[in-house]
C-alpha cells in the first residue's frame, strides 16, 4: 500500500482528534476503548497488512462513519472523514424532511439540513463545520 495514504490517514486521524478535544493519543484511545499503541501506530502512518478490528470504534469515537478507514486506505473514497459525515447527516435531514413533510420544498429541506450541519458544528459535533472535500 502507498506509504502516501498512510501518512494522509495519520493527519486525518490527528486533525479529528484535536477538533474533538482529544487533546492526547490516550484521551482518544479512552474513548474508542483501544490501546494508546493503536492510536499511536495510526497518527505515525505505520502501514498495516490487514485490517484491524479496533478501528471500527476508533472511527466511532472520531464520528466518522463505520469502515471509513478500510474504504480510505482501499482509495474507495477520497473525501475526507469529516465531509462524508456532513454528507450523511445532509442527506439523513433530507430524506426525514421527504418522509415526514412532503409539502417542504427542496430550497427549504436544503435550508434545514444547512443549519442542522451548522448547528452540530457550533456544538464540536463530527458533522458541524465546513468539510474540506477531497
Amino acid at each position: 500500500m502507498d506509504a502516501a495514504v498512510w501518512r494522509e490517514l495519520a493527519r486525518l486521524v490527528y486533525q479529528r482528534r484535536i477538533e474533538l478535544g482529544l487533546l492526547s493519543q490516550q484521551a482518544l484511545a479512552d474513548a474508542a476503548d483501544v490501546h494508546v499503541n493503536t492510536i499511536g501506530r495510526l497518527e505515525r502512518g505505520e502501514p498495516s497488512t490487514r485490517r484491524n478490528p479496533s478501528w471500527a470504534a476508533i472511527e466511532a469515537a472520531l464520528g466518522w462513519p463505520q469502515g471509513w478507514i478500510y474504504d480510505f486506505i482501499e482509495g474507495r473514497t477520497t473525501k475526507s472523514a469529516a465531509a462524508v459525515t456532513e454528507d450523511v447527516v445532509r442527506q439523513a435531514v433530507l430524506d426525514a424532511l421527504q418522509e415526514s413533510a412532503p409539502d417542504v420544498t427542496i430550497r427549504q429541506a436544503n435550508l434545514v439540513a444547512r443549519g442542522v450541519v451548522a448547528r452540530l458544528g457550533r456544538r464540536g459535533l463530527p458533522a458541524g463545520g465546513k468539510a474540506a472535500r477531497g
